[in-house]
């Protein structure tokens, strides 16, 4: 069965980059990687609507009662952004390094850290090649209500149609 990304940017489209999104980010810096980089548990419960391309928490369980109608709906995070283009937007949006392991990797070839202004981490990554993020809460009803805000915002940009390059207005994920 054939499956595309949500998050599909042109190859070359109009310069209409919003920089107002990066308001939404503010709250967020690089920091270099920890040794412990987290649980990975709350990617999971993160769903992400077809049309809207809006990420929130509260995705059902397979066995879970209404799961088919959800998956109507909404995506798992892995299938709405290739991750290479999230490590793209993530150098496009945060000046840092990624943590690459490569080959020796095994299952993750790079991560990328972020600090929040609350002291909170998230760090994103792939897992087998899908998209993916890691927070040290085990789920999402244990994240601090501010930093929950925070995380959607900054999912929701770097899910955006218009995720801002720095050069010129452009999308990043296009070309000029």
């Amino acid at each position: 069965m054939k499956h595309d990304y949500l998050v599909k940017p042109v190859y070359a489209q109009k310069r209409n980059g919003d920089y107002s999104l990066l308001e939404k980010i503010k709250n967020f810096k690089w920091v270099k990687e920890p040794d412990d980089s987290g649980s990975g548990n709350i990617c999971e419960e993160l769903k992400v609507n077809k049309r809207s391309h809006k990420p929130s928490f509260g995705r059902k369980r397979f066995m879970d009662p209404g799961y088919d109608e959800e998956e109507k709906k909404y995506v798992a995070f892995y299938r709405a952004i290739p991750s290479c283009l999230l490590l793209y937007r993530l150098g496009c949006l945060f000046k840092g390094k990624s943590n690459f392991e490569g080959p020796n990797g095994y299952k993750v070839t790079w991560s990328f850290s972020l600090v929040h202004t609350s002291g909170e981490r998230i760090t994103f990554g792939e897992w087998k090649g899908g998209a993916l993020f890691w927070l040290d809460e085990n789920n999402s009803k244990e994240l601090p209500k501010d930093f929950k805000k925070d995380v959607l915002d900054l999912l929701e940009v770097l899910l955006h149609k218009n995720c801002p390059h720095p050069y010129d207005e452009l999308v990043a994920g296009s070309v000029a």
